[in-house]
């Protein structure tokens, strides 16, 4: 899925396909309704369009580009992400151990990856890969872990959307480290998002 999703980077715009391609948490939340038995709360349908709202408010879609030779591998990857999301929480429901089940889907996507890199030819990382790559995986896997943690006690269709709201942070930091403007659709994106997650924590 993730090949996918920059694979469609390369001919459309990041400001169209990061915020669909974070929109998978409606499929994750859909299918744990009709297919887990999840409860269909008030609170959970206004915070999940909410979320949706909080997502599509970061894209400028009216003055974006589209791109149909990035659209099809974008929705594919939104709906493989989105059904990702089932299939952990299946597992856990099942008995998946949170640090056996890491371990396994670490080595199926390292070897994906080794696979795509000797495919491509792109098997020697530069040193700004070598930099960053080592507390970018690390941070990865201490998100995944307690993802994983997270779904054997709660409902997918409340976690997965927490999760993708990460961007408030991801907005935040980008404001006051890295110096990007505030503007309009970003205050309003962290806005709903603040509101999405007081909807979720409600009984």
């Amino acid at each position: 899925r993730l090949l996918l999703f920059v694979g469609s980077l390369r001919t459309g715009e990041a400001s169209v396909n990061v915020p669909i391609f974070r929109l998978s948490f409606v499929i994750t939340a859909v299918i744990a309704v009709f297919l887990l038995g999840e409860s269909v709360r008030p609170a959970k349908l206004i915070g999940l369009v909410l979320a949706a709202l909080a997502v599509l408010s970061l894209a400028n879609l009216a003055a974006s580009k589209w791109s149909l030779r990035s659209l099809a591998p974008l929705l594919i990857a939104t709906l493989a992400f989105g059904i990702v999301g089932i299939l952990i929480k299946k597992s856990t429901m099942a008995g998946a151990g949170t640090i056996a089940l890491l371990m396994v889907q670490s080595l199926a996507f390292s070897s994906i990856a080794a696979l795509n890199a000797l495919l491509t030819g792109k098997l020697r990382p530069n040193p700004t890969t070598l930099r960053f790559a080592p507390v970018v995986a690390f941070t990865q896997l201490a998100w995944a872990f307690l993802l994983v943690q997270s779904l054997q006690v709660g409902d997918a269709s409340v976690s997965y959307p927490i999760v993708q709201l990460s961007f408030v942070l991801t907005t935040l930091l980008a404001v006051f480290l890295l110096k990007e403007g505030m503007t309009r659709n970003k205050g309003m994106g962290l806005a709903l998002a603040v509101l999405a997650v007081a909807a979720f924590a409600l009984p």
